[in-house]
This record gives C-alpha cells, sequence and structure tokens, in this order.
C-alpha cells in the first residue's frame, strides 16, 4: 500500500483495523485493486480529491468491512454508487463536492447503518 501512495494507520494497539488514506501526489490517482489485500482490516478509507471516476468506484464493492468512506472533492455522481449496496456496514459517508445529485438519494437512504451523510 505505501508504494502505491497510500497512508496506513493502525486504529488500535490490540487489534488490526486499518486507516488508509491515498496521498497521491498532483494528478497520480489510486490503485484500488491493492486494497483487496486488506479488505478484513480495512474499516476507514480516506479517498479524497484524486480524481476517482465512477468507472472506478465498483471496485470498492468488495471492502465490506468499511464503516466509514470519504470520497469528497472527485469528480464522480450518482452513476458510480452502484457499488454501495455491498458496504452494509457504512455508517459514514463524505460525498460533498462530487456531482451526486437528488437522484442518488434513494441509493443512499437504502443503506440500513449510515448515520452520517455529507452531500453538498
Amino acid at each position: 500500500l505505501l508504494s502505491n501512495g497510500y497512508q496506513v494507520n493502525q486504529l488500535t494497539r490490540t487489534g488490526n483495523l486499518l486507516e488508509v488514506k491515498f496521498n497521491g501526489k498532483g494528478s497520480s490517482r489510486p490503485n484500488l485493486s491493492v486494497l483487496a489485500g486488506v479488505k478484513q482490516q480495512l474499516v476507514w478509507l480516506q479517498l479524497e480529491n484524486c480524481q476517482l471516476e465512477d468507472a472506478d468506484l465498483p471496485a470498492l464493492a468488495s471492502l465490506t468491512s468499511l464503516f466509514k468512506l470519504n470520497l469528497n472533492r472527485n469528480p464522480i455522481s450518482e452513476k458510480g454508487l452502484s457499488f454501495l449496496p455491498a458496504l452494509t456496514k457504512l455508517e459514514y459517508l463524505n460525498l460533498y463536492g462530487t456531482q451526486v445529485s437528488e437522484a442518488g438519494l434513494p441509493l443512499l437512504t437504502s443503506l440500513p447503518a449510515l448515520k452520517k451523510l455529507y452531500l453538498w
């Protein structure tokens, strides 16, 4: 993960829960496929302002342990959110500064664990 531009933080001393943040430089885009290696431990994922597109997002569907996801400031729309129903533990979702419109609200309200949504 580190060699692919990600920062990894262990969230607990005794457990193996992870927060992963993409810190790529400039116009680099994240390689989402490398996240599969930590999908059981990955609970917080920050992919802000990294040029993600709708076509990239279905790769996140296998990250079913996520409860916090930050996708703000990416040129994505509700079309790319088709992976969301697989994230049944997702409690926090940040879509600030995206192109997600009112048409995406029914999909967002179908998330059973969602408690905080940032969308404007």
